[in-house]
């Protein structure tokens, strides 16, 4: 059985953070969107983020949030 990109991103909470960060920061809104919520789910299996990872997501986030045109 095939299964979307979406259900692999859900499947793999331990994926590495820099790929969910990648993804994340992606131009494409539908890879920053799988991005965020891998992000949820690597957060939610109670993996933490080290302080370089963490300013790198406040420095994507926040261009996400200024950002007029997304659709994240």
């Amino acid at each position: 059985m095939q299964r979307n990109n979406r259900d692999n991103w859900l499947d793999l909470p331990n994926r590495d953070i820099g790929t969910i960060l990648s993804a994340c920061a992606s131009t494409h809104w539908s890879e920053r969107k799988e991005g965020l919520v891998a992000l949820q789910a690597y957060l939610r299996a109670g993996n933490s983020l080290l302080l370089p990872d963490l300013r790198k997501l406040v420095e994507i986030l926040g261009r996400m949030f200024t950002d007029a045109h997304t659709k994240v």
